[in-house]
């Protein structure tokens, strides 16, 4: 038998985990998709994607660590508080963990160093004098930043699945 908060920290977790899961493709999905086939110039294509990239900036980890810590701690519950052999349940809640909790160091290592070189582009465009940005910029650029936002997407539809896989697997835990 399981302990008397299995079931609220399981709903937890796969709630927000499939919460995320959404928030992640709708910046892929939605914004980065309306902002690429809007024609822009390079300035205001590198300030809307900010805009995006800085409100998911606070709520991807957040949410991570907060799903990731109510499986661990389910883990932990059931392992010292259940009746019986529980090791399935305890190994599919850690792997559902680290399916999310895995969405921390990718984005670290993956996600962020391309997120610099964006954040850098649109600090120099948000230091020069507006009469250089009416000018449209360097053709040559915007090809550029394109390019980086289309592998910036490709890269969030995988950060997208790592919560995806950590609810699915929660499910059977269920």
């Amino acid at each position: 038998m399981v302990h008397f908060l299995y079931r609220p920290l399981l709903a937890a977790s796969i709630s927000v985990a499939s919460f995320h899961t959404g928030c992640q493709l709708s910046l892929t999905y939605v914004s980065l998709a309306t902002i690429m086939t809007t024609p822009l110039p390079e300035h205001v294509l590198l300030a809307q994607w900010k805009t995006s990239f800085l409100r998911g900036f606070h709520l991807c980890p957040t949410s991570s660590f907060f799903a990731g810590g109510c499986l661990l701690i389910n883990a932990l519950l059931t392992y010292f508080l259940a009746e019986g052999n529980q090791w399935g349940r305890i190994r599919t809640l850690l792997l559902s963990a680290a399916f999310i909790l895995s969405l921390v160091p990718y984005t670290l290592s993956i996600i962020v160093p391309l997120e610099k070189v964006l954040l850098k582009k649109e600090a120099q465009y948000r230091t020069k004098p507006r009469a250089e940005k009416d000018e449209g910029g360097n053709a040559t650029s915007l090809v550029e930043t394109k390019a980086l936002l289309v592998k910036f997407g490709k890269l969030n539809y995988v950060r997208t699945l790592l919560p995806l896989l950590g609810a699915v697997t929660a499910w059977f835990a269920w």
